[in-house]
């Protein structure tokens, strides 16, 4: 787990003042997005049969002919060749064939790395969704309590029990990795668009007035699998889609999905990756107007 330290200015707070006891809780999570939901649709496996996969698309018709007949170490490979030439470079085609290989294991359950949470962490996506949306939403909370912590915890808690949701609710928002670096980087193939998220706070300090500051934990969760948009030709806009085209999709779907007459070959279990991490901040004012601070060195690619 990493400790993501940033300071919204230059003060230095000699002191931190605390004001009753506090104890961690649940601040967000999207209502309704179960990680590991075997009802998502790219959570499913041995789902769909020959016919029905090479109806999708003419696509999915022309290329199925083909690798409908690979037994399963070829399809592997298509996959894995095609997608370290083309969707990751540096480290992070080394998560890439760690996550290729838990999912040939057929284990399913989760996967966390250390190498792709670090990028994670350093992503702009993740600190938008810090800065311009948890905490932002945590300063509206304590000024409508008049600072009082123990307050919103209290409640959290009532709503979490009685099935409300959580106190922070960011509706669609979630942290997204489909900037166009991350096409060839590797943060795109690798999650791309994030499942779920908890963020709980883990430690909070008054320090001084309207002042505070705190510690978050932020899981981040995504499914390693497919479902049929994301082989099919054209999406919900009527663009045609790049993936609808890569022999190493369509292997990767007939590997979880297609349910094959040839012997010897098996459907593999999705899995769900998760980053998790913790994130310090201070000198927050929450009757302030709340502008993130941005460190341009904090965006330089690392490989």
């Amino acid at each position: 787990m990493e400790n993501v330290k940033k300071n919204k200015s230059n003060v230095k707070v000699s002191k931190d003042i605390y004001v009753g006891k506090f104890e961690p809780f649940l601040l967000a999570k999207p209502r309704g997005r179960i990680p590991g939901d075997k009802n998502c649709p790219d959570f499913k496996y041995g789902d769909y049969t020959e016919e029905q996969y090479m109806s999708i698309s003419p696509i999915a018709g022309t290329l199925g002919r083909e690798l409908l007949n690979c037994n399963d170490g070829e399809l592997f490979n298509i996959m894995r060749g095609q997608f370290r030439t083309l969707f990751a470079i540096g480290e992070l085609k080394d998560v890439l064939d760690s996550m290729i290989d838990k999912f040939k294991r057929n284990e399913g359950r989760e996967y966390e790395n250390g190498t792709l949470t670090k990028h994670v962490v350093k992503h702009e996506s993740t600190d938008r969704f810090i800065h311009n949306h948890i905490i932002p939403a945590l300063c509206e909370k304590l000024n409508d309590e008049n600072g009082k912590i123990n307050q919103i915890r209290r409640k959290a808690i009532e709503r979490e029990n009685n099935n409300l949701g959580t106190v922070i609710d960011l509706g669609n928002v979630r942290p997204r990795y489909n900037e166009p670096f991350d096409y060839i980087r590797g943060l795109k193939i690798l999650i791309n668009d994030t499942w779920s998220y908890e963020v709980r706070l883990e430690k909070y300090r008054s320090q001084g007035g309207t002042k505070f500051g705190g510690e978050l934990n932020i899981i981040i969760y995504d499914h390693f699998g497919l479902d049929e948009d994301d082989i099919s030709e054209f999406d919900e806009k009527g663009n045609r889609r790049g993936a609808a085209y890569i022999r190493g999709f369509h292997a990767w779907f007939i590997l979880q999905h297609v349910r094959r007459n040839m012997p010897h070959t098996y459907n593999y279990q999705p899995f769900v990756t998760k980053v998790e991490f913790r994130h310090s901040f201070d000198n927050i004012d929450y009757k302030a107007p709340y502008s993130p601070y941005r460190d341009p060195l904090r965006y330089q690619p690392t490989y």
